[in-house]
């Protein structure tokens, strides 16, 4: 615990008697030059950067190993400047720097609880003690337990088998009756643990009884970890098993466990350090100094007191004030460093709002700062609060059990399935994808009878790449029959369906389908294919199979965050993996919900996949990456939808995805490309070597092409680092605010054009470079197709990318932000762009000076429209033109046949456009692609034309 970096005196500046030390090779080491770090002095735990690493130190004679070369960041007097020494590579001395964890209301994902299941004793073989007695209760019966002959008692806490502990009261502190004195005490050290205000007594008696025999052996044990010394803080606080009572060293412990340095050492520590230690002992700090401003204020210790009291009187006087500052203080340490939310926290944000603190002049900067932090948590509680309520009406599912209790009831769930009563009802279950990039698998199970999620199952990052594979059917099955186990959503009624039904889709679906029959051909429950049209009753109002399911998925969507809590991804590695995704590759991902591919065969998207590989590795060889990445994806498209993986299958899925790391490396070595578009390319490439070597599919892989993706993960780690370290600084890096939250109704300012007019007019950075989300570049692709200019004012991205930035927004509850520079912008910006483009668009505002019904009706409906298509003004187009034909058909009432035969060349063009269209979005030959662009904004002409023709004919023929 404790640690000395100094020990040869003096400073030394960087360079003056140091050298490479040729014993230490730097790759043995846990950090970089340039990394952020933590390390211990003297003072307390400080922030710095790696300046120099495996050097050898010579003063005189003498000479030295250290570790690193630390470039101080924190304030020092002007006594102590330059380089600092860091003599070993662990955590005693040196540490990563922490990332700021304080709950963030803007960044919420509801809390999917880990459901308790009373039921586990019948997959975990403990016993279950029955708490019934005749002779009325004893604290064995209360507790469900069994009473031992010295008076302690034995039970099972959640399936885990514990022992009461026997503790001598205290005779008094501070004239308080002992008894008194250890409810007290231990209340303060239940504030201390995050979750609910009352947890079990059982958990304070085994924090606060340690387990050692004497106080030496606490003393000794408390040297070396921050817990023991906290501890033997609680015990000597206390008096525990008889120890003798001392209060004022046993603040000092608190504080020592709190820094993470040792009793001498917090003497020295300064405010400003960062405390390393457990935030159970941070907290501990923070009741002393409560303990202390309820003294001085004359609040008695042994009565309930909410913090609006003690807090109003800490305004009172200066000495108040600081106790109070070093509360808030240590409150937002342990938010900040931990993300340990305790009851204190809370009640602590409600007094700020009650007593209005924060508005009075006392409360200096630091201190609001602090509240700041506090209030963060609050409000995030307040969400999960909400959260939790929709979980408890059946509206919300219930989250995944922990892998222990999956992996102990693994064994035994056919047998536990079989063993429920069975219900006269039905479930539904089907593999869909999130329409919305990244795309990932999800498994819905519902009751399609009353329209209601049961269980939402999203397969792990490693599964991702083969969801149709034996090994995802398990996941899913495992976790599917446990929540029916637990009990059905609202009513809790413990029972098995007599029927599973399954899309039939003549795919993954069914082939998940042919498992379950499998899995549970003993229990007497049927197993029936569904088609997505088939209707739950066969009333003509009544909803089919597929308009339910996509229903509850929008309403899933509605629900904000949690299609994305329920998956692994963050949001950056979102971005990465969303990159590689075009039109033609969200096209065939969204094809596997829609029941497309119908009996097509893995031999035929393995022969797929290993073509557009090959294409791949073509244009990779003539370092036209830009495209190979492309075909790489392609491929990975149809391996995603393969059902029976084999050791081809998997060498082809890990080649693919080493080989589109390399591409994106490739990318990112390109001299004329920013250094925004090189940190995502390599962010992209540790990206997919990451998903690879973190699967469980890479045991399959070949030992050399494993190697492959080892080597390419630490190629782009390094790069990555290296071009984080030496980024250059744009202007909205430093102008523009970085803050995650802004109102609802902030709007910046955009610009909209068509991506040719872009590049002629270099209206963004990356004009030439293309949209960094879906690859496409401006001058061909994107030519003809609406593009918008960040506020950032540097960068741009096509309308279709910008959709998806909102929608995420939205679900996540987080600002956008620019996927470049990562600028941060207001939530209404991107929802400015139907209105826009409805202005600035000639064929959409001509279209709409022609419908027969008010202005505002017509904006209304076009906007409406807008979102439905994603912002893709063709579609829109496409829309409104139908809407014109039903209003001329209508007020002309001609027969259907005439309508046909007069629409019978727009039906041939319409044909002919999207056979040009899918060829675009497939084609990875620039020149072809551009050609394309060009024949079918011609073509967008010519339809308009023989659409107007056509009902003009009818008009004149009426």
């Amino acid at each position: 615990m404790s640690a000395d970096n100094g020990g040869l005196g003096g400073l030394l500046q960087p360079g003056d008697g140091m050298n490479d030390d040729p014993n230490t090779d730097p790759s043995t080491l846990r950090f970089a030059v340039g990394n952020l770090v933590i390390y211990k002095r003297k003072d307390g735990w400080q922030e710095g950067e790696i300046f120099r690493v495996a050097q050898l130190l010579t003063l005189g004679d003498r000479r030295q190993r250290i570790a690193y070369l630390v470039w101080p960041l924190c304030y020092l007097p002007d006594d102590e400047m330059g380089t600092e020494w860091v003599y070993t590579d662990s955590d005693e001395c040196i540490r990563p720097r922490p990332e700021d964890k304080t709950p963030d209301p803007a960044n919420f994902r509801p809390l999917l609880t880990v459901p308790e299941d009373p039921m586990y004793f019948l997959y975990t073989n403990t016993e279950k003690f029955d708490a019934q007695c005749s002779d009325g209760p004893r604290v064995a019966d209360v507790l469900g337990g069994r009473e031992n002959p010295d008076g302690s008692v034995s039970m099972n806490l959640k399936g885990r088998k514990v022992k009461t502990a026997m503790l001598n009261i205290p005779g008094n502190v501070h004239g308080v009756d002992g008894y008194t004195a250890m409810i007290f005490s231990v209340n303060n050290i239940s504030t201390r643990k995050s979750g609910p205000a009352m947890t079990d007594p059982m958990v304070h008696f085994e924090s606060i009884v340690p387990p050692e025999r004497s106080l030496a052996q606490l003393e000794k044990a408390a040297k070396t970890s921050n817990d023991k010394m906290l501890q033997l803080a609680d015990a000597l606080m206390l008096g525990c098993k008889g120890w003798p009572r001392d209060p004022y060293r046993a603040c000092n412990l608190y504080r020592a466990a709190a820094w993470g340095c040792s009793e001498e050492e917090q003497m020295t520590v300064r405010y400003d350090s960062i405390p390393v230690g457990p935030p159970e002992a941070l907290l501990a700090v923070c009741g002393t100094n409560i303990a202390m401003l309820r003294q001085k204020a004359g609040i008695p210790l042994d009565k309930p007191c909410m913090p609006r009291i003690w807090m109003a009187e800490g305004l009172k006087s200066d000495e108040n004030m600081e106790a109070l500052r070093q509360i808030c203080f240590w409150v937002s340490q342990a938010l900040k460093l931990h993300g340990h939310v305790t009851p204190l926290a809370l009640t602590m944000a409600q007094g700020i709002q009650d007593i209005r603190f924060l508005t009075d002049a006392r409360v200096t900067d630091e201190i609001k700062e602090h509240c700041e932090q506090i209030m963060k948590a609050y409000q995030c509680r307040q969400l999960e609060i909400e959260a939790e309520n929709m979980m408890e009406q059946g509206n919300l599912p219930r989250g995944d059990a922990s892998e222990d209790a999956l992996a102990q009831f693994a064994p035994k769930a056919v047998e536990i399935f079989e063993g429920m009563p069975k219900a006269n009802d039905e479930l539904y279950i089907e593999f869909k994808p999130i329409p919305r990039p990244p795309y990932s698998m999800v498994v819905l199970m519902m009751l399609p009878a009353k329209g209601r999620i049961q269980k939402v199952v999203t397969l792990p990052d490693s599964l991702q790449a083969c969801p149709f594979s034996q090994e995802s059917f398990e996941y899913a099955f495992i976790r599917l029959s446990y929540d029916l186990h637990l009990g059905r959503l609202r009513t809790n009624a413990r029972n098995r369906p007599s029927v599973f039904s399954v899309l039939d889709d003549g795919h993954g679906n069914t082939a998940f389908a042919a498992f379950l029959e499998e899995k549970l051909k003993a229990c007497n429950t049927q197993v029936k294919l569904i088609k997505a049209s088939k209707r739950i009753n066969k009333k003509k109002t009544a909803k089919s199979y597929g308009t339910i399911v996509s229903g509850l998925m929008t309403t899933l969507l509605d629900i904000p965050g949690f299609l994305f809590s329920v998956g692994s991804m963050s949001d950056d590695a979102s971005l990465a993996q969303e990159a590689f995704y075009d039109e033609a590759v969200i096209r065939s991902e969204r094809a596997i919900g829609e029941g497309a591919d119908i009996n097509v065969s893995d031999k035929h998207h393995l022969q797929e996949a290993s073509r557009w590989k090959s294409r791949g590795n073509e244009l990779f060889q003539s370092r036209k990456f830009n495209i190979a990445v492309k075909c790489y994806s392609f491929a990975l498209s149809h391996l995603r939808r393969v059902v029976k993986f084999d050791q081809t299958s998997y060498t082809l899925l890990g080649t693919t995805l080493s080989n589109r790391a390399l591409c994106a490396l490739g990318l990112a070595d390109e001299a004329n490309l920013t250094s925004e578009f090189r940190l995502r390319y390599t962010r992209m490439a540790i990206e997919d070597t990451e998903t690879a070597l973190r699967s469980s599919w890479c045991a399959n892989v070949p030992q050399n092409i494993r190697g492959k993706l080892r080597f390419s993960r630490d190629k782009a780690t390094a790069r990555y680092d290296s071009l984080l370290h030496g980024a250059e600084i744009t202007m909205s890096n430093l102008l523009w605010p970085k803050s995650e939250t802004a109102p609802e109704e902030t709007v910046d300012d955009i610009l909209i054009e068509y991506g040719e007019v872009l590049v002629a007019k270099s209206l963004a950075r990356n004009a030439n470079e293309g949209c960094p989300i879906c690859l496409r570049e401006f001058s061909s692709e994107l030519s003809k197709t609406y593009s918008v200019v960040l506020p950032c004012q540097h960068h741009a991205i096509c309308i279709d990318c910008s959709h998806n930035i909102q929608k995420q927004s939205d679900s996540s509850r987080k600002l956008p932000r620019c996927p470049l520079c990562r600028a941060t912008f207001g939530m209404g910006t991107l929802k400015q762009i139907p209105t826009r483009l409805i202005e600035y668009d000639e064929e959409i505002s001509s279209l709409l000076s022609k419908l027969d019904m008010e202005i505002d009706k017509k904006i209304s409906i076009a906007t409406e429209l807008m979102w439905k298509n994603k912002f893709h003004v063709a579609s829109v187009v496409d829309a409104i033109e139908g809407s014109l034909d039903d209003q001329v058909t209508k007020n002309c009432s001609c027969e259907k046949n005439v309508w046909l035969n007069l629409r019978s060349p727009v039906a041939d063009l319409e044909k002919s456009y999207r056979s040009l269209a899918e060829e675009q979005a497939i084609s990875v030959d620039a020149k072809r692609v551009e050609e394309l662009s060009i024949k079918i904004a011609k073509m967008r002409k010519e339809l308009a034309m023989a659409r107007a023709k056509a009902r003009e004919i009818l008009l004149g023929q009426m």
